[in-house]
């Protein structure tokens, strides 16, 4: 078993270590053997001489309607270097109105998770799209993460339509429906399933 060991000054063996181990947000932990319980962390966002990345309320943000909010849920978000922002709404339009004024409002958000249902996977898309998730082999806008840009694009055109749709007394199309030829329409090559 591979192993490092400290030495004191005079060159005798003072502690033993296991190898780092990675564990979350990149940092890498050392435990040292013996009675008592003794560890290293390294933090390597910290250890910059000058520190640019760090942002306060940070670059991530997850969208929750609070009546989804589960304490383990905010501690694992939380571990993957998510904030958490729940929002006292669940209804489809007004949820989506909520999240673009919070997004607008910091301008310091790079990614974004939106769900409404209390799914808390945080996958994305490789290539820089939107990632939408499916419900029962249909396309579901419950849950979608992307880019800041994107992703505000997205709302900015989904809020508008569905206000000219409900001004429109000819416009008989369903949200889903308007959700689905927004997304088709305007949003060509721009957008995965999973």
């Amino acid at each position: 078993m591979l192993q490092i060991i400290f030495m004191n000054q005079a060159g005798q063996e003072q502690k033993r270590a296991q190898l780092p181990i990675d564990a979350i947000n990149g940092m890498q932990i050392i435990n040292f053997h013996g009675d008592k319980k003794e560890m290293l962390v390294d933090v390597p966002h910290n250890n910059q001489a000058k520190v640019e990345s760090r942002i306060l309320g940070g670059r991530q943000m997850f969208f929750l309607p609070r009546e989804f909010f589960q304490q383990s849920t905010f501690r694992n978000l939380s571990h993957a270097g998510f904030n958490v922002k729940l929002l006292d709404t669940s209804e489809r339009m007004d949820f989506f109105n909520q999240v673009y004024e919070y997004v607008i409002q910091h301008p310091q958000l790079d990614r974004l998770v939106v769900s409404r249902t209390g799914d808390t996977a945080i996958n994305s898309s490789r290539n820089d799209f939107l990632l939408f998730k499916s419900a029962a082999g249909t396309l579901a806008f419950d849950w979608f993460s992307g880019k800041r840009a994107l992703l505000i694009e997205f709302l900015i055109v989904v809020l508008t339509e569905n206000n000219q749709r409900q001004l429109n007394p000819n416009d008989h199309r369903s949200e889903d429906e308007m959700l689905k030829q927004v997304l088709v329409e305007k949003f060509a090559g721009r957008y995965e399933v999973e």
